[in-house]
């Protein structure tokens, strides 16, 4: 079945999170996405736990469906043999700090000379303009500086970050997105162009209370019940066990009464209205608590709930997700093949496509070893067997030199 982006060509030098699950992305839906790696070591999460035979687990999956080549980009040569595939590309994308690539003889206008249709992909913590643009950040940073970390946890408490790596998720697919966009504007008119994302900018734009600042309101943490709508919170029933229930329009909060036995909170003055009922929360929270602790297992009361057609839902664990009978079906959960290297595992369950296209869908591929495409790609680009070997050699015993000093 045809490829929505077949024959587009990626160089993607970006690191961590954010690019590396863009490309992907783009690869899941065919285009070639050809990964340059530090010789020996990789890129970043290559690096990191855990390790299975020595490969770092998280990036099977960041860097699915590439093609990967070791190239020292601190090396003349190095970037002599890019400038030879810029003019073949599609799209480059890079995640370092600004003026970095400018550093390396790579800057946009300099690219551009090289190859005027590419669209150029710059991907950073604070974004190439501004006054904190040249900066070092992560993920954790761009939480707390959007107002995301203010928001979370409980009344009083401390901030609490995201269990995600939320900016960098959030990021990726303002990245994927721009590229696809870019993509049309160069089929329109032959044209690139630039675009410069921002960790911070992308999950500030998530930021949905921003505008409330101008009513002179100012949210802050409120724990695990919505401060507009209730009941729209997370429940304690029996043995510390949780359940999230939303049943704050009139609909919804009637069945839950009836179904609770109350129906008297229906007309009751203090729970009539959303309103009333985010005034008297704790009353709306012992009514749903004491009710789901009647039960010795949550389950039955979300069972009974889902039932009824009261959205609702159980407290999954990763441990859970994995054999979940709705996101197996909807092909959420694959079979992943390992890297070609590893010996002991043929494949594990990873998460698979979210855009589900009807003409062009996309699949997952297996992660390739670090340069495991030197070779095929070198060749294609210009460099002969002989310079390959010398190049490889080279830099493999540079890392070694700086890595025993």
């Amino acid at each position: 079945m045809e490829k929505l982006y077949e024959g587009i060509k990626i160089l993607d030098l970006t690191s961590n999170i954010a690019g590396p699950i863009a490309s992907s992305m783009m690869a899941d839906f065919g285009a070639e996405v050809i990964k340059v790696e530090r010789p020996v070591s990789g890129e970043d999460t290559r690096m990191v736990l855990p390790q299975v035979e020595g490969f770092a687990f998280t990036s099977w999956w960041l860097n699915r469906g590439k093609k990967s080549i070791t190239v020292n980009m601190r090396d003349p040569e190095g970037i002599k043999f890019l400038k030879k595939m810029i003019p073949h590309m599609d799209i480059i994308m890079e995640s370092f700090r600004p003026g970095t690539m400018a550093s390396m003889g790579l800057s946009y206008e300099e690219v551009k000379i090289l190859n005027p249709s590419i669209i150029y992909v710059s991907i950073s913590m604070f974004g190439q303009t501004g006054k904190d643009s040249m900066k070092p950040g992560y993920d954790l940073l761009a939480q707390a500086r959007s107002g995301l970390l203010d928001i979370t946890g409980e009344k009083g408490g401390i901030p609490i970050k995201s269990g995600f790596y939320i900016s960098d998720y959030c990021a990726s697919t303002f990245v994927y997105g721009g590229m696809a966009s870019a993509l049309y504007y160069k089929e329109k008119t032959g044209k690139g162009q630039l675009l410069d994302i921002s960790l911070l900018d992308a999950i500030f734009s998530y930021n949905s209370n921003f505008e409330m600042g101008a009513l002179n309101m100012f949210p802050t943490r409120v724990g695990n019940h919505a401060p507009h709508l209730a009941p729209y919170g997370v429940f304690e029933g029996s043995n510390h066990e949780y359940v999230a229930i939303v049943a704050a329009y009139i609909s919804n909060w009637t069945k839950l009464c009836n179904l609770m036995g109350r129906p008297e909170l229906i007309t009751e003055e203090a729970f009539s209205t959303p309103a009333k009922r985010v005034q008297n929360l704790q009353g709306v929270v012992d009514a749903i608590e004491s009710w789901l602790k009647t039960f010795p297992d949550i389950r039955e009361p979300a069972r009974f709930m889902d039932e009824a057609d009261i959205p609702c839902s159980l407290i999954y664990n990763t441990k859970d997700i994995r054999s979940d009978e709705h996101l197996l079906s909807r092909g959420m959960i694959v079979d992943f093949e390992s890297p070609t290297g590893v010996k002991s595992i043929d494949s594990v369950k990873a998460r698979g496509v979210v855009i589900k296209m009807s003409e062009t869908p996309g699949s997952i591929s297996k992660c390739p070893m670090i340069g495991e495409h030197n070779n095929e790609i070198m060749l294609r680009y210009g460099l002969s067997k002989e310079k390959i070997k010398e190049l490889q050699g080279k830099w493999t015993e540079e890392y070694y030199n700086k890595k025993n000093k």
